[in-house]
């Protein structure tokens, strides 16, 4: 059984038949900017806006033989047992005709003129696009000189959605405060979270001593209770911890902490925030991505 996205996938092979991945990439993500609700997300990278989970059910469908791919071009494997909404039919069908005439080349331009936001990392801009583009492209470009503490988390959100939140606000550094960096979702385990972070030039630091125990929360089942304890130890037991983060917030400016939970108010991370907070100076602001 495939998830609606990966059918929509063979969907959009099939049509174009003998496709590139940079040219996918890139008529999906015209295609999520046409739809209210979208099937993936997509982040700044080499070559504009990049989805790692389209690449993942890419490589997914590719190994379980619902599409072939020969001489670094997609084909599809019998379109005859492709199910999607005619909603999305519509959509992927209106993508086709405007834009599946154009060359890669030529579609990277036009996705760099229109959404220079996602050219930002891009190595190939500077040559497929004028002086005037590219001044558009660096208007894009987040001010990570400006000192700032973020806190986000990552329930309810994808990988690519994750990482353009911290790319877009020009995150240095991104620190994990989780006990064990564990995750349902691999690509949010400590290793492969460090290596996207990577990708993206951002440092990844995992402090799991800031972190509260499995085991602590079974004991406490009342939240309340339980980042009252946290926080009466906090100040006593891990301040070091809290200095490291001072540290590296007054030498890199913008760094955001990290957690599960996407309210930071369900999260214990707020609380490692506001100590760091109260610990920096003046010019800082906190606040939750």
């Amino acid at each position: 059984m495939l998830y609606k996205r990966q059918q929509e996938v063979r969907y959009l092979v099939s049509k174009l038949n003998n496709s590139g991945k940079v040219k996918l990439q890139k008529l999906m993500f015209l295609a999520s900017q046409k739809q209210e609700t979208y099937s993936y997300d997509f982040v700044p990278y080499k070559y504009g806006p990049y989805s790692f989970i389209l690449q993942k059910d890419l490589d997914y469908l590719v190994r379980n033989e619902f599409l072939y791919f020969k001489q670094n071009h997609y084909q599809i494997n019998n379109a005859d047992a492709i199910d999607i909404t005619s909603q999305r039919k519509k959509v992927l069908n209106d993508i086709i005709s405007r834009y599946g005439f154009f060359t890669t080349q030529e579609l990277m331009q036009y996705v760099y003129r229109e959404y220079p936001k996602f050219a930002i990392k891009s190595c190939k801009a500077d040559s497929l696009l004028s002086a005037a583009e590219m001044n558009n492209v660096q208007k894009e470009i987040p001010n990570n000189e400006k000192p700032a503490l973020f806190t986000i988390g990552y329930e309810g959100r994808s990988i690519d959605k994750y990482l353009s939140y911290l790319v877009f606000a020009g995150i240095k550094i991104l620190i994990d405060v989780r006990a064990n960096a564990i995750s349902m979702k691999p690509e949010f385990s400590g290793k492969n979270l460090s290596n996207f972070c990577n990708l993206m030039d951002i440092e990844y630091v995992h402090i799991p001593e800031l972190g509260i125990s499995s085991e602590h929360r079974k004991k406490i089942k009342d939240k309340e209770i339980l980042f009252k304890n946290y926080k009466g130890v906090l100040e006593t037991n891990y301040s070091d911890y809290l200095d490291q983060i001072v540290q590296l917030a007054l030498k890199n400016k913008r760094i955001a902490i990290t957690c599960f939970e996407a309210n930071p108010t369900e999260c214990h991370r707020s609380i490692v925030a506001k100590k760091v907070f109260k610990r920096l100076s003046a010019e800082f602001t906190l606040k939750n991505l």
